[in-house]
């Protein structure tokens, strides 16, 4: 047999239309939305399907042609020992050079079943190495391709938004298959999580992530070798489905992964490829595109020959999950001095993946003072402490606005910095939380004098006078601080509804701008 090494050329190879590939018979057939691949003896051949499913269009034989000549072209860019070449598909019963084409087919090696990396993930492997080396073969490959000139047309924030409109709405026109609660809370997270966004995804194009990619990495696809992993079927049909955020593009693959059980899968090919590809990127961003990935698989589980409503309604259910993880939180933590606000917004950030800002560290930043040094004369006045909270309040509307949630440790004692605040977490669309802790006045003093080496210069005296003038905080939950920290920050989860961690626990202590 023949064996090309240009898109344009065909194998010598001769398979007609009724399923015999140089006069053997198939063996095993398998149907997907766009193609058909039969199986015989050391190789697979794939016909494109001329369905029209909305995002795709295979209906004319010449837009069969050139999608599995882009196949081709796209797949040799991971390696081609795989893809074999194009074969001409003939009239039925016709064996030699003058039967007339009536289609085209991607000829590849035929690969063990049992290497794929989705048999083996159902199977409970251990796939540690595995991972890693598809991880490293992916985040090559990505670090092969530059920044695509295509990068804000097909993969900005007006793209991202686009593309999550198309499925919701192929998902809205399906409601025997796709339950209208489920998706329109889907929806409404994704339009969220997107409206408060836009400096963080203008920061990945900025930074050059945005590159053609695969486009539909799934663990069927993937085969585990003794000679390194092979990564097949790379998206032909469109750029705009395949030119994205390089997490993105993993991402597609994490959650396959997940889908099949394998959540300490997902989580190990995500950290590894940011760790080749030297991507430091947050833990909300890959949510989002995880759950993204998760909605595309929905839509088109709608779309097969025999819709299933229960794959439709597993993957809305793993990308509302995601969407949740992904959700940007903005938590204040105030209260009167000794009452444990630093020590239990740091609890808080490590159980959130947060980051911790804190006033009594800002206000020493301005005052140009370490932050164990006392802030002196004039350090707490008025205009001093209204320009601590305005910085306070900067740094969070960046982190927010870059998909990182903060846990705001101040006192929160001012009525107006509280609405200011509150209208922070609106304008970067994020959820605002807000705690009030609360001990007896002894327990406040006997922290206050205890306290060595902090950045609080607060004294007994000054908790006695803040006392006196403290004002109602209606927006705030009530939490008692007389227990151990770690009692005071499980109690502060469950009183503001965030009793279950909603991102990977990871030490906070992440300061600065992003």
């Amino acid at each position: 047999m023949g064996r090309t090494r240009t898109p344009d050329e065909r194998l010598d190879l001769v398979v007609t239309a009724d399923g015999l590939v140089d006069g053997r018979a198939v063996e095993r057939t398998v149907t997907t939305h766009s193609a058909r691949l039969w199986f015989v003896g050391d190789l697979v051949v794939k016909r494109k399907r001329p369905v029209d499913l909305g995002f795709l269009d295979f209906r004319r034989l010449s837009d069969r042609v050139e999608a599995c000549r882009r196949e081709l072209e796209l797949n040799r860019r991971l390696g081609d020992d795989v893809h074999l070449g194009l074969a001409d598909v003939t009239d039925d019963d016709v064996t030699d050079d003058d039967g007339a084409v009536v289609d085209v087919a991607v000829v590849m090696r035929r690969l063990p079943d049992s290497a794929r990396l989705a048999t083996r993930a159902r199977a409970g492997d251990d796939l540690g190495e595995c991972i890693g080396r598809v991880a490293r073969t992916i985040a090559a490959f990505h670090a092969d391709r530059p920044p695509s000139p295509r990068g804000r047309e097909l993969a900005g924030p007006a793209a991202l938004r686009t593309n999550w409109e198309d499925n919701l709405a192929v998902l809205q026109a399906h409601p025997d298959l796709a339950p209208p609660d489920l998706v329109a809370a889907v929806a409404d997270e994704a339009t969220t999580w997107l409206d408060g966004r836009g400096p963080l995804l203008e920061q990945r194009l900025a930074d050059g992530w945005i590159r053609d990619g695969h486009g539909d990495l799934v663990a069927d696809d993937v085969f585990c070798l003794d000679d390194g992993p092979r990564i097949l079927d790379c998206l032909d049909f469109a750029d705009r489905y395949r030119i994205n955020d390089v997490l993105a593009d993993v991402a597609f693959l994490a959650m396959d992964l997940e889908r099949l059980g394998r959540a300490d899968l997902a989580a190990e090919l995500l950290e590894r490829h940011a760790e080749f590809l030297g991507d430091r990127r947050d833990d909300g961003l890959a949510h989002h595109h995880v759950a993204y990935r998760a909605s595309v698989r929905a839509k088109v589980a709608c779309l097969v020959d025999e819709p299933d409503a229960a794959t439709v309604v597993a993957h809305l259910d793993l990308a509302h999950r995601h969407l949740h993880r992904a959700r940007v939180r903005m938590v204040l933590v105030g209260g009167l001095p000794g009452t444990g606000k630093s020590t239990v917004g740091r609890g808080l950030a490590d159980q959130l993946g947060a980051v911790v800002l804190r006033s009594d560290e800002v206000r020493k930043d301005l005052l140009g003072r370490a932050h164990d040094e006392p802030a002196g004369t004039g350090g707490y006045d008025a205009e001093v402490t209204a320009g601590t909270y305005a910085e306070l309040l900067d740094r969070a509307r960046a982190l927010l606005a870059h998909g990182v949630s903060v846990v705001l440790d101040a006192s929160w004692a001012d009525p107006l910095h509280r609405r200011v605040a509150a209208s922070v977490a609106r304008e970067v669309r994020a959820d605002l939380r807000q705690v009030e802790l609360r001990v007896p006045a002894e327990v406040a003093h006997a922290r206050l004098r205890a306290r060595r080496g902090d950045a609080s210069d607060a004294g007994t005296d000054v908790h006695e006078r803040m006392r006196e003038a403290w004002v109602d905080w209606s927006g705030a939950t009530l939490v008692d601080g007389d227990d151990t920290p770690e009692q005071v920050v499980q109690r502060c989860l469950g009183a503001v509804g965030l009793a279950r961690p909603v991102s990977p626990a990871r030490p906070s202590g992440r300061s600065g701008r992003p």
